[in-house]
Formats: structure tokens, sequence, C-alpha cells
């Protein structure tokens, strides 16, 4: 859906094809752009353990102890909370939803803060996902445990 709206709403890079996508090619490549960001965060968190071993394979990484396990278990809250925070900030619901007004960026807004605030909702994606993932396996376990005794 992206990179077919895309052809249809690009004006400089497609402006050989002679096609205008209009409002609704702008409205689906806007509503793909959202939820395909929130897919690829959630697939993040489906490997993020994975990704947490490799990093902690590079070298000059420390090996982790319960202080830095606690400490980056807080941080990941914290961006959790704001990242909850900016989704409601940023409309993220409404334009999942394809229900939202039509602002798309505000250009006198700081970089740091957009990137902050998006970069933020996608860790409360991988977090959600990288939990509920774990909770699932643990009651798999559990109920694998409970019937071979």
């Amino acid at each position: 859906m992206l990179l077919v709206s895309s052809v249809l709403v690009s004006r400089s890079v497609f402006a050989f094809i002679p096609v205008d996508g209009g409002l609704i090619a702008r409205q689906i490549h806007i509503l793909a752009a959202y939820w395909g960001f929130i897919f690829i965060s959630i697939h993040l968190g489906m490997h993020w353990g994975m990704i947490i071993g490799m990093v902690q394979k590079v070298p000059g990484i420390p090996t982790p102890n319960r202080g830095c396990t606690f400490a980056v278990r807080v941080m990941a809250v914290l961006i959790a909370v704001y990242g909850v925070y900016a989704f409601f900030e940023r409309g993220m619901g409404s334009r999942l939803i394809l229900y939202y007004t039509y602002s798309y960026w505000n250009f006198d807004e700081s970089a740091m803060f957009f990137f902050t605030d998006y970069l933020s909702i996608m860790g409360v994606c991988i977090c959600v996902t990288y939990y509920v993932l774990k909770f699932v396996q643990n009651r798999k376990m559990q109920r694998l445990s409970k019937n071979n005794q």
C-alpha cells in the first residue's frame, strides 16, 4: 500500500507518470506509513531478546549485573511512559484509524523533539511486544511442566 500510494502521491520523482492520486492517495499513504511504523516496532519487539544478546557480545560492553539490568529496565519504563504520552500528544491513534486533521508536519518544531517522540512511541511497542511474548512463553512453559508431572 505504501509503495503504490507513494507513486500516486509523488509529484517530483514520478512526475513522468500522468497520475494525480489526490487526497485519497495521500490519506492511504499516511495510513500505511503509520501502520508500517507500528508493525516495524512490533517486529523489533519480537526479536528484542536476540538484539540484546547481540549487543552484549560487542567487545567492551561489560557483562550485565543486577544494577545494570535494573537501570536498563528503569530506562525502558521511562521511555515507555513518555512514549504513551507522545502517542496521545502526536495523535497516533487517530492517524491509525484514518481520523485526523490534515496537519502533516510542523516545520517550526525541533527535529530532536520529533524523533524523541517517535522513538519513544516505538519503545512502547517494543516493550509491550517483548514482555507480552515473555509472559506467553512463561505460561506455555508452566503448562508444559505441569502436564509432564
